[in-house]
């Protein structure tokens, strides 16, 4: 998927799951962490995140909040497994956590931190002014 920008590292997911967890998901021919493949998993949850982040949203994502690696390190995790490797229920339940967050912020009933509608890192405030105007009595 070149041109998709990644929300997070392999060394992230290691950091996340554990190197024996990663290991059993993404073990390449030499036994060790097959970091091709696990790149390919983390650009396509990061797509799929795009894909619900870009409603309210411009995409990439920048800075990227540490939820955002969180939600994509559970997307790709899923996608890891099959082949040798089995879901189960905790990785299941993750990714369903997810996907079910990133709908909630597509449909507004959730935010994305760090970020307003028009993309750019938050000030803090939440977008409401006041100006005081003049009133004219004829």
């Amino acid at each position: 998927m070149a041109g998709v920008t990644a929300y997070a590292t392999p060394d992230q997911l290691v950091a996340l799951f554990g190197e024996d967890e990663m290991l059993i998901l993404a073990a390449g021919a030499d036994g060790e962490l097959d970091e091709a493949r696990v790149t390919a998993a983390i650009e396509w949850a990061s797509s799929e995140a795009d894909s619900y982040l870009s409603a309210r949203y411009p995409t990439p994502i920048s800075p990227v909040p540490p939820i955002l690696t969180n939600c994509v390190g559970d997307i790709a995790r899923y996608r890891l497994t099959g082949h040798n490797t089995l879901e189960n229920e905790v990785i299941l339940r993750r990714y369903e956590k997810a996907i079910d967050w990133l709908l909630r912020i597509a449909k507004g009933l959730a935010d994305l931190p760090g970020q307003d509608a028009g993309g750019e890192a938050g000030d803090g405030t939440d977008g409401v002014g006041i100006t005081p105007g003049v009133r004219d009595w004829t």
